[in-house]
């Protein structure tokens, strides 16, 4: 059932479905956008827009043909936002710096060497091999990757809604946030009471079931391991949730 909000609204003629961390799982994305379409088909409001919060990649095992998916994406029905999540930023490191590719690989980084072609000995390569791999998945990423992995925006503001993947530093406002602290931060934000300028719509963080707050609402539910995508779908000053299981 739709649950009434008291202050944070979306405008008039607008519906928002935002979902939560991919991470690999294409086959989960193809399910949960066959409900998402099948909820906008009977929302009124004639504006959809899709709003994904990052982490396309790692750990699961298709982060290719989510890439794939998303690159190619073109309905009549939806307006497409994707956000930058710190997966992608951490992949961007890498190819610049390969020395940060340990840190990455900790990541789930093999899933999406993978995913790509390249063989990989094992989730903890030699550090003398990553100047290497860099070298390969740029040639693999030349082209529509990289020009979508680049043109991700690291918000974006719909009403009363601020949507980005991590969070935002408290103590500042919206405009004055730090990337680092959009892609990565955690506890300062999430043990929070204050009130935001916006409420906060974000994933980076797993928790089983949507977390709803006064100031935020948290939608990465661990696909790559639960099972479970989630999409928070916002209207006037209601909302609800889909689920892949």
């Amino acid at each position: 059932m739709p649950i009434t909000l008291q202050k944070a609204r979306v405008p008039d003629g607008v519906c928002i479905y935002a979902v939560g961390d991919v991470h690999g799982r294409h086959d989960l994305l193809i399910k949960l956008f066959a409900r998402i379409e099948a909820d906008a088909a009977t929302a009124p409001e004639p504006q959809k827009e899709l709003i994904f919060l990052g982490d396309y990649m790692d750990r699961g095992l298709y982060s290719r043909q989510t890439l794939d998916w998303l690159i190619g994406f073109n309905h009549p029905n939806f307006h497409l936002t994707c956000l930058k999540g710190n997966h992608e930023d951490m992949l961007l490191k890498f190819l610049a710096t390969p020395s940060a590719g340990q840190a990455w690989m900790e990541c789930g980084a093999y899933e999406t060497l993978l995913s790509f072609g390249l063989r990989v000995s094992s989730p903890r390569p030699k550090p003398e091999t990553f100047k290497h791999l860099a070298e390969q998945l740029h040639l693999k990423l030349q082209g529509k990757y990289l020009k979508f992995l680049n043109s991700c925006p690291l918000g974006r503001t719909v009403g009363d809604y601020f949507f980005t993947h991590a969070g935002i530093d408290p103590d500042k406002p919206i405009n004055k946030q730090k990337s680092a602290d959009l892609l990565w931060i955690r506890d300062k934000f999430l043990g929070s009471d204050k009130l935001f300028e916006k409420v906060i719509v974000h994933g980076h963080t797993i928790s089983p079931l949507p977390e709803v707050r006064p100031n935020r609402i948290g939608i990465d539910t661990g696909a790559y391991g639960t099972g479970r995508l989630t999409c928070a779908v916002l209207y006037g000053n209601q909302r609800h949730f889909l689920h892949t299981a």
